[in-house]
């Protein structure tokens, strides 16, 4: 069983769309993401703080298209927010991402019962 706490951030969805979205990722697909170090570190750098997919490639020393993969794999799964952040000065936009939860917990319990099922 996969228990979360979403993110407290702004936005236009209401709390319970929130929990909505992020409960329909199913405890193997995490464990999965969660089972590759560099789904691992680009997760890390956008709980930090939001950033785009090259600060996220900078910070975590990868390819772009490594963390560019990775982030687009969270994304499907609900696990990170995208959204778009516009440069003012030049007029350039460019995607942001940022975590969409602040806690995920896996019950061991339920999960090697679900797998002698």
């Amino acid at each position: 069983m996969l228990q979360h706490r979403p993110r407290n951030r702004k936005t236009s969805e209401t709390p319970d769309e929130q929990e909505a979205a992020a409960d329909g990722v199913s405890t193997q697909v995490v464990l999965e993401l969660l089972g590759d170090e560099y789904t691992r570190a680009v997760l890390q750098s956008v709980a930090d703080e939001p950033r785009s997919g090259s600060e996220v490639a900078e910070c975590t020393s990868m390819s772009k298209p490594t963390a560019f993969r990775r982030l687009n794999r969270l994304a499907e799964e609900g696990l990170v927010h995208v959204h778009q952040r516009i440069d003012t000065e030049q007029g350039h936009h460019h995607k942001v991402y940022e975590a969409q939860l602040d806690t995920l917990e896996v019950d061991l319990d339920s999960l090697l019962e679900s797998i002698d099922t």
